[in-house]
């Protein structure tokens, strides 16, 4: 019985492709997939992608070194895009800052920066300014501020989210990691915290789930650029 129904039409409806989770499918059903979208010559995007599963991926289609770019503590495999970037002196019409709590958090982080990037939004990532050294996130405040939404990634206690929230105008997107010990129950307590922040308008995702982040301040970018109808927005979206 065949598993495979890849959704090409999902660019046309939706304004960006259909991502193909790794995790929970057989070798066989995920290298079916890769070599369909690859035939169809469709921008790939594959996430929680273990190294050791890559490596059995590739003695079957060794041409995806070549083709795609895969970061291992993202887990994240993409076709080879360049970021639309703009011209000396030009400003970005979208760009995003992902800051983290702490370096624990890099994996979801890079999650989310690798999809970002495979949708062609330019972003910066900020490391370790958690709550703990309060200073850090202060130090940085006006590079952040300058970016159209913020992905905040903490663990533990989430406080993090509940800070940036109240620093910046932006939307932000805030996603609980299951990074700390007994207490932090595996990203529970920091579900918590951000769900029942008193700062105002937070969106928070799932617990570790900083594709679906970027994947929101993907469809934030789709949105403005419509609106805007940009031409280079119109190239991107195309």
């Amino acid at each position: 019985m065949c598993m495979v129904n890849f959704d090409y039409g999902r660019m046309s409806r939706m304004g960006f492709g259909e991502t193909v989770l790794a995790e929970g499918k057989t070798l066989r059903d995920l290298v079916e997939i890769l070599q369909a979208v690859l035939e169809k010559n469709a921008p790939l995007l594959v996430t929680r992608l273990s190294a050791s599963v890559y490596q059995t991926v590739l003695e079957a289609l060794p041409h995806l070194a070549e083709t795609c770019h895969y970061n291992e503590h993202a887990g994240v495999l993409r076709s080879h895009r360049e970021v639309s970037l703009p011209s000396p002196g030009e400003t970005p019409l979208f760009k995003v800052a992902i800051v983290t709590a702490g370096t624990s958090d890099r994996c979801v982080a890079e999650e989310s920066l690798e999809t970002l990037m495979h949708h062609q939004i330019p972003c910066t990532l900020f490391g370790d300014v958690g709550v703990s050294g309060l200073h850090r996130i202060l130090n940085i405040q006006e590079k952040v501020q300058a970016a159209d939404c913020v992905i905040c990634i903490a663990g533990m206690d989430g406080a993090l989210a509940s800070v940036v929230g109240g620093l910046f105008k932006v939307p932000i997107l805030a996603v609980p990691t299951s990074t700390g010990y007994g207490a932090s129950g595996q990203g529970q307590a920091a579900l918590s915290s951000m769900l029942a922040t008193c700062a105002n308008g937070l969106s928070v995702m799932n617990i570790d789930n900083g594709y679906g982040a970027a994947m929101a301040a993907v469809r934030l970018r789709n949105m403005l650029f419509l609106k805007l109808e940009d031409d280079r927005g119109r190239k991107i979206l195309n």
